[in-house]
């Protein structure tokens, strides 16, 4: 072994290192066999200018010197803090606080990059400055509501703020924030406390370049596990991915992934705010439930595959290979071929920082920063682009109707459609550069869905798009680029309604019963006879809400989470019997940003989506991991109570409405108890409730408990019925009314075009004392007390944390009022008792909850079945 002995000399004459040994390890190859000779420089990441080198000896050992350096890198800590978001209708003031002291300045840019206004200030080490912005540009124009970027700079670092504006929101309170930021400096001392953390980068002749970061010197032994360099470690073989080994034989295998997508509540998905510490551990916790793969839709953050390098360096005998995306832009005109070279330099952008050789600038909405990690040898193939819709397949064919061939270095197409050559052409494009400038290359594919797929479905029920367009890859010619291509289709046993309605697969069955989503797979196994067949997404969300029916019971939403996992493995194993490559569930985690068509009329804040869970909304809990807030803690809320025993409280979180209330005695079949609800205008609303008792509080919903049953009812000019589809009654007028004996309906949605197709959604799910619990309970008995929550979309609140609900004028087509609540009373009837709360209300929030991360009962189901199973290859 050798380490830098001058270097090392010089650090323990400063007082900075000591003769120590604390990190220590070998250096192997994928067979475990120690590499000797090989040469490692270690590079201190809180000063970079402290470098080790070492060379591994015998068996591969190398050690270290305990060369921390932490006096010397204290002296050198940087770091300025500010919000990463604020929300403001007029002025805004943006408060910000830095390590030392120095002159700081500032720019506010648009979308596209142009400057609107800025300034300078003089910092003083840890004490807060404020910038102040009225919303005006240099020449003192007001500037137009959107989002706009806040760029901090100073000798202590930069900063960067998202600055939304929109009218009728307050100006943001600096002194909010203030302890946020003085705690994201006091985190930051304390990292630089914990000690010294490195970087460690291994070149070697025949392996691929090792890149590790964060590596704490804490008497840590840490092994590195050096891949060989091949021409083509990635193949397709038969139906099937795979390895290629030493023998320069393909170790096919049967891929069970995941879809990891990093939007945390609170932000939007180009914010990638996952942190580094998250990314770590859901990373072990993928690999620990049995999977073997993940698929990224994007480029992310460098400390992405810096942790993903780190993972599969300790666990190389069973990694976690990564199929990466390359996004193509949704904003691009519709024909493909305006966004060729945009969408030829994002695949090398992506080529080039996975295998860990770029620097991007900070920008907006996209990742940026220092790509050093080299993920390549774990990346088993590359899926490009996106769902991309019909029109853009016939707007690309009809404007390029001579370009039905392609010719290419790697990849042809001798006979194809103008959509289909686009993206031959891609993927040449992406091919030859990685063969170029890293010497190899994998298997490629392109993102698509059942609404391009290359198969007639003669009983979809029009008007439709299913079959206007296809794109079909089976033409393509990989015979210059051995990785090959795989087929790769995003899969749900629920939609486009030919899923449930083509009689051609409505005759498929697995042990389950009836099946035709089967009876896809296999259609489609069929057609992609030569090429390995990949679902790329699929699974059921653990929503209150379902946006459709399938006849196999595997709804579009309804499930609970042991249901949304039964139904997880069932399509997993569906895609396994049917010989497809394999299938990534979609998804690790909820996500609070995303839109549903379903529950869009009654959620028309997109900008502000990500700040509160949407329980009904299926597309935000697909995941097998949730982000939960507190249960009400209720004793330290007053009690509204009768003379006869009844008592009723409330409360709200980011996810539901909440209600305790006492019955006075325990619970009994035959008792009836009735809650109505009004949720503004305490001028509106029914006044009589269902079992004909009145109320002083007219309500617009009645929770009507029963026996065993518990009913959410609406009135009847609330009822937003087929709301979507255009089929409400005259009757509905999507906003309340003063009515005395006016009909009360069961809260519905109209889930699809056929006449049956009607969700029962207000039917609640009631669980008794001793009963186990469900992701869907909304009513729970407690002997005398029975706790009662609503997702806020029951209520039709569109924004709780505004405190807006529906209140439409259905004369105005284009657009969908709102009132805002002056917050919800409630009326409680038991026989001849009632109790009548004050009206509730609550503060209004700009920021995300602090939420705890959940393992749904989902994925422990998905995690036993994928364990138990030994998934052969099919012949």
């Amino acid at each position: 072994m050798k380490p830098n002995i001058a270097l090392f000399a010089w650090l323990c004459l400063a007082g900075f290192a000591s003769p120590v040994h604390a990190l220590s390890g070998t250096v192997h190859d994928l067979k475990g066999k120690g590499l000797s000779g090989i040469s490692m420089r270690f590079v201190m990441e809180q000063d970079t200018s402290v470098q080790l080198e070492v060379t591994s000896g015998e068996q591969g050992k190398w050690v270290l010197p305990d060369a921390v350096g932490i006096a010397k890198a204290r002296k050198q800590r940087r770091h300025l803090a500010a919000p990463k978001s604020l929300a403001f209708s007029s002025g805004v003031r943006i408060p910000w606080i830095a390590e030392i002291a120095g002159e700081v300045s500032w720019d506010i840019l648009d979308l596209r990059g142009r400057r609107i206004h800025g300034g300078s200030d003089q910092a003083v080490a840890g004490r807060e400055g404020i910038i102040d912005w009225d919303g005006r540009s240099t020449e003192g124009a007001w500037v137009p509501s959107g989002m706009y970027v806040l760029r901090i700079s100073g000798a202590a670092g930069n900063a960067v703020v998202r600055l939304f504006k929109t009218a009728g929101m307050g100006a943001w309170n600096a002194r909010e924030v203030s302890p946020v930021l003085r705690a994201e400096l006091a985190a930051q001392r304390a990292f630089w406390n914990q000690g010294v953390s490195w970087q460690v980068r291994v070149q070697a002749d025949g392996y691929e370049p090792l890149r590790l970061a964060s590596i704490k010197t804490d008497s840590f032994n840490l092994n590195l596990a050096l891949c060989p360099r091949l021409a083509v470690p990635y193949g397709t073989g038969g139906k099937y991915l795979g390895r290629r080994n030493a023998q320069g034989a393909l170790d096919t295998l049967f891929l069970r992934g995941v879809n990891l997508g990093v939007a945390i509540p609170g932000t939007q998905p180009g914010e990638m705010a996952a942190t580094r510490a998250q990314i770590r551990r859901w990373l072990h916790r993928i690999g620990e439930a049995g999977f073997n793969s993940i698929r990224t839709y994007t480029l992310h953050f460098p400390h992405f595959y810096e942790e993903l390098a780190a993972y599969n360096n300790d666990h190389w005998q069973a990694p976690l290979y990564l199929f990466q995306g390359v996004w193509l832009d949704e904003e691009l005109p519709a024909d493909l071929y305006t966004s060729s070279e945009s969408f030829l330099e994002a695949m090398k952008e992506v080529v080039d920082c996975v295998h860990g050789n770029r620097e991007i600038d900070p920008r907006f909405g996209r990742a940026y920063g220092r790509y050093r990690s080299n993920v390549s040898p774990w990346i088993m193939g590359w899926i490009v682009g996106r769902e991309v819709y019909p029109d853009q397949i016939l707007e690309t064919d009809r404007n390029n109707p001579i370009r039905t061939s392609y010719a290419g270095e790697a990849v042809s197409m001798p006979h194809g459609t103008p959509s289909e050559v686009w993206f031959v052409q891609a993927l040449d494009g992406m091919v030859r550069h990685e063969l170029a400038v890293y010497g190899s290359q994998r298997p490629v594919s392109v993102s698509s869905w059942p609404t391009l797929d290359p198969l007639p479905h003669p009983s979809e029920v029009y008007p439709s798009q299913e079959d206007d367009a296809t794109l079909d890859m089976n033409g393509i010619d990989m015979s210059k680029a051995p990785g090959g291509y795989f087929a790769s289709y995003h899969a749900y046993p629920y939609y486009p309604d030919f899923m449930g309605v083509e009689i051609g697969l409505q005759s498929a069955a697995d042990a389950t019963g009836p099946n035709s989503y089967l009876g896809y797979l296999k259609a489609m196994r069929a057609h992609y006879d030569k090429v390995p067949l990949l679902v790329a997404e699929f699974g059921v969300p653990s929503s209150w809400g379902n946006a459709h029916f399938a006849p196999s019971g595997m709804h579009h939403g309804g499930h609970d989470e042991v249901a949304q996992g039964k139904y997880d493995v069932r399509q997993l194993e569906n895609i396994h019997s049917t010989g497809c490559a394999g299938g990534f569930v979609f998804s690790w985690i909820d996500e609070w940003f995303k839109n549903a068509w379903i529950t869009e009329p009654m959620s028309t804040k997109a900008d502000r989506r990500h700040l509160w869970h949407n329980l009904t909304n299926p597309e935000q809990n697909f995941g097998l991991v949730s982000f939960d807030v507190p249960d009400p803690q209720w004793s330290i809320e007053p009690v509204t109570a009768s003379s006869c025993g009844l008592g009723v409280q409330a409360q709200v979180d980011h996810s539901f409405y909440h209600l305790r209330i006492q019955l006075g005695a325990v619970w009994k079949p035959g008792d009836l108890v009735e809650i109505g609800l009004d949720t503004y205008d305490k001028d509106k609303g029914e006044a009589i409730l269902p079992s004909g008792a009145t109320v002083a509080n007219r309500s617009e919903f009645c929770v009507r408990l029963q026996g065993d049953s518990a009913r959410l009812l609406v009135t009847q000019a609330y009822d937003l019925f087929g709301i979507w589809h255009g089929v409400s009654a005259a009757s509905q007028l999507f906003h309340s009314t003063a009515t005395n004996g006016a009909a009360w309906n069961l809260v519905r949605w109209k889930n699809n075009r056929g006449e049956a197709d009607i969700f029962e959604i207000g039917k609640l799910r009631v669980r008794q004392p001793g009963a186990a619990a469900t992701s869907l309970d909304a009513v729970t008995f407690h002997g005398d007390t029975v706790d009662i929550k609503i997702p806020w979309t029951l209520l039709q609140f569109t924004d709780p944390s505004l405190g807006d609900v529906m209140d439409d004028d259905r004369s105005t087509r284009t657009t969908r009022e709102v009132s805002a609540t002056d917050g919800i009373a409630a009326t409680v009837v038991k026989a001849d008792c009632r109790v009548e709360s004050p009206r509730f209300s609550w503060p209004t929030w700009n920021v995300a909850p602090e939420t705890r991360e959940r393992e749904k009962a989902s994925l422990g189901v998905l995690e036993q079945a994928i364990k138990t199973r030994a998934w052969p290859l099919q012949p």
